[in-house]
C-alpha cells in the first residue's frame, strides 16, 4: 500500500493532538511564561466547568485530525482490545463507548459474514458495556433528602431544595441527564443491532433494560426543564446561565416517553413467551424465562398504567417450581441438570420464586389501592411461609389500616364512631393473624427451641400503633392513657418472654421504650413542667426491671426445685439465660434513664435555662436521685462478668470467637461511671473515673479479643481524653477493611486531627479515596459481567449504588478535605535533611511544607500548578477545588446565582455513608457524630483561596521605575485576580450564612474571625498585584484599575484590608482565651485539641498567605526592612505579630499541658503503632502515676458501691495494677505524642513570623 505523497506539503497538515484533558490543555500554556495568551488559563481550570472547558477546546482544535486510521485498522477487533485496555486504564470510558460505537457503524452491513457477524457482536457487546460505564462515572441527583441527627436517629431537617437551589443545580443536572440519556439511547441502539444479529433474548432484554432506564431519565429530565422553566418565570435570568430546554427540545423527549414503554413491553413479550422455541440461538426455549426477565416485563406494564395486566401476569402466567401460578404441565420447563446447562446457555437460569412472586402481586395490590387484597396477601400466604419476616408484619399493619384517614372520601369528615369502628377491624384482623401464626407453631412437631419474636414483637408494635394514632382517631387524654398503659403491658409481656431467650430483645424494644417515655409524659402531664416527676407506666417498669433482675442472678448456680443433678453444660445454658435476662433488665433501666433526661434537657433549652450535657439541673439531679434506687452498682456488674467469663464457648473447640456472654457488663459498668461522673465529681476525680473506665475495657478487651464493641467502647472513651495514639492503635484492631474504609472511619479520623496525629490523619484519609477509586473500577468490570449473565438487577442495582451513594459520598468529600489541610503538616519528626551541628547533635529542618501542600515557600508555585492538574482527577484530593466554583463567564460580574445556596444544592446531594448502627451499644452515654458536610464545603472554599492566590502571585509584575505594571483586561493577570476575588467573595458569603444559621462549626471554634483575616489578606494580594480588591458593582471601588494607578494608590488600598486583618487577628486570639477558661470539665484535654485543629485548619493557611503576601511586598519595594520607612511594610509586620502572638498562646497551652513529671515510654515518640504487648513495663516511681492511682484508690469505692469496692475484685491484682499502669501511660503518651508533632509547626511559624519584626 501507499505510505504517502512525499511532494505533500507540511502546510496540508496541522498536528493538533487533542489534549487529553481540560487541565493538561490549560497547563499546557507553559507556566511562567507570563506574555503567552491562549484561550484557557490555569485558573480556567478552577473556574469553568468540565462542559465549558470542552467547548472552549472545542475551538482550538481543528476539524481535520491527523490521527484517523482506515476502517479496517479502527474496526480491527485485536486493534480495539488493545485500545480499549489503555482507555480504560486511563478513564476515558466515553471516548471508549465512541470507539466502539463508530467501529460497529464501518463493520455493518446488509448481509454480512459470519465471520464479519461474529466481529460485529463482540464490538456491539463491548459498546453496550461501555455506554453503561459511561453512566457510572455520573453523579446521581436526589429529588429528597432527608438527613438524619446520629444522636437521637431522628430526621433533623427535610431538605426539598427551594427555588434558588433548584436555579443553581439546573445547569449541572440538565447537562448530566442529557449525558446519561445519551448513553442509553446509544446502548439501546447498540442492543437493538444486536438482537438483530445474533437473535438472542438476553440482547433483547438488555435493549429493553436500556429503554426502560432510557425513560427514566427522560422523565427526570422533563421535570427538571419544567422546574428551570418555573424558576425563570418566578425569578427572571438576569444572569443568563440557567439552562433551560426549549420547546422543541421538549417535544422529542416527551415523544420518546411515549415510545420507549411500547418498545420495552414488544421485546420483553417475546422473551418471556413460552413455547417450543424460537430459533434463537442456542436457547430454543428449553429454560423458562429468569427472573430478571420477568421483573422487565412487569416493569414495562407498570410505566405504562397497564397494572391489571401485570397483576394477571403474576396470577396466571408466571410458573415456579416451588409452587406457581399455573399448572399446566406445557408451561413447566425442566430444571438445571449439570454445568453444561449453565455454560451453554445465554442469559440468566435463576427462575422466580413464590415469595417472590407473592411479594409482587402484595406490592401492585398496594399500587392499585387494594389495600385489603394485599394484607390478605401477607396474611394469608406470605406469613404463613416466613412468619418470622418482620417486614411482612409492617407491612400488614400498614394495609390493615389504610382505610383510615381523618376526612371522608367527598371531604367531609368521618364520624368518631365510624373510624373507631374501622380501627377495631383492623386491629381484631391483624389480632387474628397473630393468633392462627402462633397456633400453627405450637403444632409443630417437634416445636421450636426459641418461640417466633415477629407475632409477639407484633402485638407490641399494634399497641404503638395505636398509641401513635390515637390523635387521628380523636382519642382524649383518658384514651391516650390507656394506650400507654396497654405499651407498657405488651412491652413487659415481651420482655419477660425473650429476655432470658436472645439477646436481641432490648433491640426489638428499644423504639418502643422511647415511645412510652415520651407519650407516658405527655399523657400523664409526668415531669412536663420540669418537675422531674417520673410517670406510674415508667415506674411500673422500673419496678418489673429491678425484680426481673434480682430473680436472674447470673452468678448463683443453684436450681431452686431441681432435683435431678444437671451436668455441666445444662447448667452454663441456664446459667446464660439468666445472665441475659441480667442484662436486658439494666439495659431498658438506661434507656428509659437517658430518655427521660434527654426530655428534661429538652425542656430546659425551650425554656432558655441553656443546660448542657455535663452540667447538672433540677430535672436531671431529681431523674438520677429517683433511678438510683433500681440500678446496679458498678462493682455488682463486675462481679457478675468476672463470675461469667467461664459460660463462653471455648474457641479452640471450634466454639464462637466474637463475643463472650457477659461482655455487655462492662459496657454498661463504663456507662454507668462516666455518666455519674459527670455531675459529681470534680476534674480530678472525673480523670481518675475516665482511668477507672478504660482500665475495664482493656482488662475486657484481654479476655474477649473479638469483641468490637469492647474496642470502638475503648476509642470512644480514649479520645474524650484525647489519648488518641492508643485510640489508633485499637482502630487498627478492628481490622477496617473495603467498604468499612467509608462507613466507619468517622469512629477515628476526626480524633486523628485533634490529636496531631496528621500523618495517620492522611493515611486513613488516603484509604477512603483509594477504596472509591479501586470501586469504581469493580463495579464498571462486575457490572458488565452481571449483565453478560442475565443478571440485570443486580447489574442496575451496582450502577445505582455506584452513581447515588459511592459517587455522592460525603466521607470521601470529608478525607478530600483533610488531605488537603494536612498536607503541609506531613511529618516525620527526627532529622531528616539538615545535618548536625558541632556537638553531632540533629538540627532538626523545618518541617511545614517539608513534604507536600502550600506553605509560603519556592515550592509553592509547581505544587499549586499540580493541585490544579490534579482538579480534574475525581479521586484526587484536589477535585475538592471543582465543588465551588465560579460562574462560568468569566466576563459576567453579577449572577443572580449565589454561592451559598450552590454550596448548599450540592450538600443536599451528599450520601452519608456512616453505619451508626454500630454505637447501638451506647444507651446511657452517647457519643456525637456531627455530619461533616459543612466543614468539608468550608474547605474547598479555603483551598480554592489559597491556590489561586499562590497563581496570582506568580503572575504578579514588579514595578520598574517606581511605576506600576500595567495590565490590560482579559489577560492573565486580571483573569486570575478576578478569580481570586470571585472565590473570595464566595467564602464569604458562605460563612456569613453559616453564621446566621449557627452551624459553622460544631464545637464554636473562633473560625469567623480567622475566616475574615483569610479574606482580607488574600485581598491584599489583589490590591498589589492589580490594584483591585472587589468586583462587586456599585462600591467605592470598581473592577479595573483607577485611572491613577500607582503603587502609592494600591499601597492605600493595602492598608485598611490590613488593619482590618490585625483587628480580626486580636479578636481570635481572644476568643480562643475566652473558650479554653471556659473548658471546665477536661481542660487541659480540650485546650491540646483546640490548639491541633487550629492549626491544620486556619493557621497554616493564614500564615501561607502572609508570607505570600510579604514576599509580593519586597518584590514591591516594601520589604521587611521597610516597616518603618514604608506604612504598608509596617501594617503588614502588625498582622505578623498578631498572628504570632496567636500562635505564641497555642504554644504556651501545649507548654502548659504537659509537664516534665509525666511518664513517657521511648516507644511513643514519632507516635509509633506499638501494641497492647510492646509498652514498657509501667514506672511505679513516676509522680503523676501516684497521683492517678491514689485517685482512683480513694474515690473507687463511692463510683462503684460501698458493699462491693472494685479494689477488692480487680486492682489489687498484680494483672489490675499493671493493666492500670498502661492505662495511665497511654492517655500521658498521647498527650505527650500530641505536643511533638504539633510543637515543631509552631516553633517555626514562631520564628519566621517574629522576623517580620526588624529595624
Amino acid at each position: 500500500g501507499k505510505r504517502g505523497k512525499k511532494n505533500k506539503s507540511k502546510k496540508d497538515v496541522k498536528m493538533t493532538p487533542t489534549p487529553q484533558s481540560a487541565a493538561a490543555a490549560a497547563g499546557g500554556v507553559g507556566v511562567g511564561d507570563g506574555d503567552l495568551e491562549t484561550d484557557l488559563d490555569l485558573v480556567d481550570v478552577l473556574d469553568l466547568t468540565r462542559q465549558k472547558r470542552r467547548e472552549v477546546l472545542g475551538l482550538m482544535v481543528e476539524e481535520g485530525s491527523p490521527f484517523k486510521g482506515d476502517a479496517e485498522e479502527v474496526a480491527e477487533e485485536t486493534t480495539l482490545a488493545t485500545i480499549a485496555v489503555t482507555l480504560r486504564s486511563l478513564r476515558l470510558h466515553q471516548t471508549l463507548a465512541q470507539m466502539y460505537t463508530l467501529a460497529a457503524e464501518r463493520l455493518s452491513s446488509p448481509n454480512p459474514s459470519q465471520y464479519l457477524k461474529e466481529e460485529l457482536c463482540t464490538v456491539l457487546i463491548q459498546g453496550y458495556l461501555s455506554h453503561l460505564r459511561v453512566v457510572l462515572n455520573y453523579g446521581g441527583y436526589r429529588e429528597q433528602t432527608t438527613l438524619l441527627d446520629n444522636n437521637n436517629k431522628k430526621p433533623s431537617a427535610t431538605q426539598t431544595p427551594p427555588p434558588s437551589i433548584t436555579q443553581q443545580v439546573t445547569n449541572e443536572r440538565i447537562q448530566t441527564l442529557q449525558q446519561v440519556s445519551e448513553s442509553y439511547e446509544r446502548a439501546q441502539s447498540a442492543a437493538m443491532s444486536l438482537a438483530k444479529y445474533s437473535g438472542s433474548k438476553l440482547h433483547r432484554s438488555w435493549c429493553a433494560h436500556a429503554a426502560l432506564m432510557h425513560l427514566e431519565t427522560c422523565r427526570e429530565l422533563i421535570r427538571c426543564g419544567d422546574d428551570a422553566a418555573a424558576a425563570v418565570v418566578a425569578g427572571g435570568d438576569e444572569g443568563g446561565g440557567r439552562q433551560v430546554l426549549t420547546e422543541e427540545r421538549k417535544k422529542k423527549i416527551e415523544l420518546k416517553v411515549s415510545f420507549l414503554p411500547r418498545l420495552a413491553e414488544s421485546l420483553m413479550s417475546k422473551v418471556v413467551s413460552i413455547g417450543d422455541g424460537d430459533g434463537d440461538g442456542d436457547e430454543g426455549g428449553d429454560h423458562p424465562p429468569s427472573a430478571d426477565d420477568w421483573n422487565l416485563y412487569l416493569k414495562a406494564l407498570k410505566v405504562q398504567g397497564k397494572n391489571e395486566e401485570a397483576m394477571n401476569v403474576l396470577t396466571n402466567t408466571i410458573y415456579c417450581e416451588d409452587g406457581g401460578a399455573t399448572t399446566d404441565t406445557t408451561k413447566q420447563r425442566r430444571k438445571i441438570n449439570d454445568q453444561n446447562d449453565v455454560r451453554n446457555h445465554l442469559g440468566s437460569l435463576i427462575q422466580f420464586t413464590e415469595r417472590e412472586r407473592l411479594e409482587q402481586i402484595a406490592e401492585l395490590y398496594t399500587e392499585m389501592d387494594q389495600m385489603e387484597e394485599a394484607a390478605d396477601v401477607y396474611s394469608n400466604k406470605l406469613l404463613v411461609r416466613i412468619p418470622d419476616q418482620w417486614s411482612y408484619w409492617i407491612k400488614l399493619l400498614e394495609n390493615r389500616f389504610a382505610s383510615l384517614s381523618v376526612d371522608g372520601g367527598d371531604g367531609g369528615d368521618v364520624d368518631d364512631d365510624v373510624r373507631k369502628q374501622q380501627y377495631d377491624t383492623a386491629l381484631e384482623s391483624c389480632q387474628n393473624t397473630v393468633r392462627k401464626i402462633l397456633l400453627d407453631q405450637e403444632s409443630q412437631i417437634p416445636p421450636p427451641n426459641v418461640p417466633l419474636r415477629g407475632p409477639h414483637l407484633f402485638r407490641v408494635e399494634m399497641a404503638a400503633f395505636g398509641l401513635r394514632k390515637g390523635r387521628l382517631l380523636g382519642c382524649g387524654d383518658d384514651d391516650d392513657s390507656k394506650a400507654v398503659a396497654v405499651l407498657c403491658d405488651a412491652i413487659l409481656e415481651y420482655a419477660t418472654m425473650f429476655a432470658p431467650l436472645v439477646s436481641c430483645c432490648f433491640q426489638d424494644l428499644r423504639p418502643y421504650l422511647q415511645l412510652l417515655v415520651e407519650r407516658s409524659c405527655y399523657s400523664n402531664n409526668g415531669g412536663s413542667d420540669g418537675s422531674g416527676q417520673i410517670s406510674k407506666e415508667v415506674t411500673d417498669i422500673f419496678e418489673w426491671a429491678r425484680y426481673f433482675r434480682l430473680d436472674n442472678n447470673p452468678s448463683d448456680t443453684t436450681r431452686e426445685g431441681v432435683e435431678v443433678v444437671e451436668n455441666e453444660k445444662d447448667i452454663k445454658r441456664w446459667r446464660r439465660q439468666r445472665l441475659r435476662a441480667y442484662i436486658a433488665s439494666v439495659k431498658i433501666i438506661f434507656e428509659i434513664w437517658f430518655q427521660l433526661t434527654t426530655r428534661y434537657d429538652d425542656y430546659d433549652d425551650d425554656k432558655g435555662n441553656g443546660n448542657d450535657d455535663d452540667k447538672p439541673s433540677s430535672c436531671k439531679t431529681s431523674i438520677d436521685a429517683q433511678v438510683q434506687e433500681y440500678i446496679p452498682s458498678a462493682g455488682e456488674m463486675v462481679q457478675h462478668w468476672e463470675n461469667a467469663l467461664n459460660l463462653g464457648s471455648n474457641p479452640k473447640d471450634g466454639g464462637q470467637k466474637e463475643f463472650l456472654p457477659g461482655d455487655d457488663l462492662i459496657l454498661l459498668t463504663t456507662q454507668l461511671l462516666i455518666y455519674s461522673c459527670r455531675h459529681n465529681q470534680n476534674e480530678s476525680e472525673q480523670r481518675a473515673t475516665y482511668v477507672l473506665a478504660v482500665t475495664l475495657h482493656e482488662h475486657a478487651m484481654m479476655q474477649s479479643p473479638f469483641n468490637p464493641y469492647l474496642k470502638i467502647a475503648a476509642i470512644n472513651v480514649y479520645c474524650r481524653y484525647n489519648a488518641i495514639g492508643r485510640a489508633w492503635e485499637i482502630f487498627g484492631k478492628i481490622d477496617i477493611r473495603q467498604i468499612q474504609l467509608d462507613s466507619c472511619s468517622y469512629l477515628i479520623l476526626p480524633h486523628l486531627l485533634d490529636g496531631g496525629l496528621y500523618k495517620e490523619a492522611i493515611k486513613q484519609a488516603g484509604n477512603i479515596i483509594s477504596l472509591h477509586s479501586t470501586t469504581n473500577e469493580d463495579v464498571g468490570k462486575f457490572m458488565g459481567k452481571s449483565f453478560e449473565n442475565g443478571n440485570l438487577d443486580k447489574g442496575q442495582e451496582m450502577i445505582t449504588w455506584k452513581r447515588y451513594e459511592m459517587g455522592q459520598s460525603l466521607q470521601l468529600l470529608q478525607a478530600k478535605g483533610l488531605i488537603m489541610d494536612l498536607a503541609p503538616l506531613l511529618y516525620h519528626g527526627g532529622s531528616d535533611s539538615n545535618g548536625d551541628d558541632n556537638n553531632n547533635n540533629p538540627i532538626p529542618p523545618s518541617p511545614l511544607g517539608i513534604l507536600h501542600g502550600l506553605c509560603g515557600g519556592d515550592e509553592d508555585l509547581p505544587r499549586a500548578t499540580k493541585i490544579v492538574y490534579d482538579s480534574d482527577n475525581f479521586y484526587a484530593a484536589p477535585s475538592l477545588l471543582n465543588l465551588i466554583s465560579s460562574p462560568n463567564n468569566t466576563n459576567q460580574t453579577t449572577s443572580t446565582i449565589t454561592t451559598t445556596d450552590n454550596d448548599q444544592s450540592h450538600a443536599a446531594q451528599f450520601s452519608d455513608n456512616r453505619d451508626l448502627t454500630i454505637n447501638q451499644f451506647e444507651i446511657l452515654v452517647r457519643t456525637k457524630h456531627p455530619i461533616p458536610r459543612a466543614r468539608s464545603i468550608s474547605r474547598a472554599h479555603m483551598h480554592g483561596i489559597l491556590t489561586r492566590v499562590i497563581l496570582l502571585t506568580h503572575m504578579s509584575k514588579a514595578p520598574k521605575r517606581g511605576k506600576v505594571a500595567k495590565h490590560r483586561s482579559g489577560d492573565r493577570l486580571d483573569k486570575r485576580c478576578r478569580s481570586l476575588l470571585r472565590a473570595i467573595q464566595h467564602g464569604d458569603d458562605y460563612i456569613a450564612k453559616q453564621e446566621e444559621e449557627g452551624c459553622v462549626d460544631d464545637d464554636g471554634r473562633p473560625n469567623a474571625h480567622l475566616w475574615k483575616a483569610i479574606f482580607s489578606l488574600s485581598r491584599v494580594i489583589c490590591a498589589v498585584t492589580a490594584g483591585i480588591i472587589s468586583e462587586n458593582e456599585g462600591t467605592t471601588t470598581t473592577t479595573t484599575p483607577p485611572p491613577n494607578d500607582s503603587l502609592a494608590t494600591r499601597e492605600a488600598l493595602c492598608i485598611p484590608l490590613l488593619k482590618s486583618t490585625t483587628t480580626y487577628l486580636t479578636s481570635a486570639r481572644e476568643q480562643f482565651e475566652l473558650l479554653s477558661d471556659n473548658h471546665n470539665n477536661n481542660a487541659t484535654t480540650n485546650q491540646c485539641r483546640e490548639v491541633s485543629r487550629l492549626l491544620a485548619e486556619y493557621v497554616v493557611t493564614l500564615f501561607t498567605i502572609l508570607k505570600t503576601t510579604g514576599n509580593v511586598f519586597s518584590t514591591f519595594g516594601w520589604g521587611k526592612r521597610k516597616r518603618n520607612t514604608k506604612v504598608g511594610a509596617g501594617a503588614l509586620a502588625d498582622v505578623a505579630g498578631a498572628l504570632c502572638a496567636l500562635v505564641n498562646d497555642m504554644q504556651n497551652r501545649m507548654q502548659a499541658v504537659l509537664p516534665s513529671l509525666m511518664p513517657l515510654d521511648a516507644t511513643t515518640t514519632g507516635g509509633s503503632s506499638s501494641t497492647l504487648e510492646e509498652h514498657q513495663p509501667y514506672n511505679k516511681g513516676e509522680e503523676l502515676a501516684k497521683v492517678v492511682t491514689s485517685e482512683i484508690e480513694s474515690t473507687v469505692e463511692n463510683l462503684v458501691g460501698s458493699s462491693l469496692p472494685m479494689k477488692s475484685l480487680y486492682l489489687n491484682t498484680e494483672k489490675g495494677r499493671e493493666t492500670l499502669g498502661r492505662v495511665v501511660n497511654n492517655m500521658v503518651k498521647g498527650q505527650r505524642c500530641m505536643k511533638e508533632r504539633v510543637e515543631p509547626f509552631l516553633l517555626q511559624m514562631t520564628q519566621e513570623l517574629k522576623a517580620f519584626d526588624v529595624d
